[in-house]
């Protein structure tokens, strides 16, 4: 810290001016203004957006089914029978809905889990056998940061091995 010429140091000086400490917490705020609210920007960026996309692939969903009874309650009403071209027609879009749904989840949901249940098996082979082995995740996985930061602390303790006297 530098001394003024007064005997105050320079960040009671700035403070006195208006200027507060960037280092120091604001005590002032609170908590949920203290929050980071997107931690990895990438990751919660498309999360969002798979969101979006399932809302409003529900929301066609909702409107197809609606449609179909709809349709099905006025021809019961009026004494008809039988389906139409566009009960055949609702019908199928409904099953392309469902299909896509289900399998944009699965795929969402195996870049999510399966990093993850791959590191925990590979923590748990470490456990068990002592085998230090790096993990790789597939090209599209989320979380590639958790495989670069694992396998540079397998490399130290590899590191901390090769130097310690071999028995």
């Amino acid at each position: 810290m530098v001394q003024m010429e007064d005997g105050q140091n320079s960040n009671t000086a700035r403070q006195i001016e208006g200027e507060s400490d960037k280092s120091k917490p604001d005590a002032q705020k609170p908590k949920w203004q203290n929050r980071k609210y997107i931690v990895d920007s990438k990751v919660q960026t498309v999360f969002i957006g798979y969101a979006v996309a399932m809302g409003f692939l529900f929301l066609s969903l909702g409107l197809v089914l609606s449609s179909y009874f709809e349709r099905i309650l006025m021809i019961q009403a009026s004494g008809g029978e039988g389906f139409t071209t566009l009960d055949i027609s609702l019908f199928v879009a409904f099953l392309v809905l469902i299909t896509f749904v289900v399998f944009l989840g699965i795929i969402v949901s195996n870049r999510v889990v399966g990093p993850i249940l791959k590191l925990v098996r590979q923590m748990e082979t470490l456990q068990e056998t002592g085998e230090l082995k790096e993990i790789q995740f597939r090209k599209n996985d989320y979380f590639q940061e958790v495989a670069v930061s694992y396998n540079k602390i397998i490399g130290r303790i590899r590191e901390i091995e090769n130097k310690l006297p071999k028995t």
